[in-house]
């Protein structure tokens, strides 16, 4: 009797183990499933991070390009002020031509007007020898 009554206590104690590991498994199950949730709420966050980082890596290529076309839009910058440079060469060029070749035309120009006038005075030495020769 008192082997039964030990063996009882001993399967009542036994009972009482099961039943504290139940609850341990329980809470360790409570446990599991909140690590769970915080595994699937940090592979949201990661993801996110990815498309973030999947973002930026857009925005660095989108502005390479715009360096390299900003880069070629100097590049003819360039080539337009160097063109710039020479058209104004060139225009000088055509200034000194024609103030060359309208000095050259107002000396020709002095130059008969002074024959000219070096005529008339002829013209008007002869009247006047001839008005004398006749008077």
């Amino acid at each position: 009797m008192v082997l039964r009554a030990l063996l009882a206590v001993v399967l009542a104690l036994l009972a009482v183990v099961l039943a504290l590991l139940a609850v341990v498994l329980a809470l360790l199950a409570v446990v599991l499933a909140l690590l769970a949730v915080v595994l699937a709420l940090l592979a949201v966050v990661l993801a996110l991070l990815a498309v973030v980082l999947a973002l930026l890596a857009v925005v660095l290529a989108l502005l390479a390009v715009v360096s390299a076309l900003l880069e070629v839009v100097s590049a003819l910058l360039e080539v337009v002020l160097a063109l710039l440079e020479v058209v104004l060469a060139l225009l000088e060029v055509v200034v000194e031509v024609v103030v060359a070749v309208d000095s050259c035309v107002a000396r020709d120009n002095e130059e008969r007007i002074a024959f000219l006038f070096a005529a008339i005075e002829r013209q008007h030495q002869d009247l006047r020898f001839g008005a004398s020769f006749m008077s």
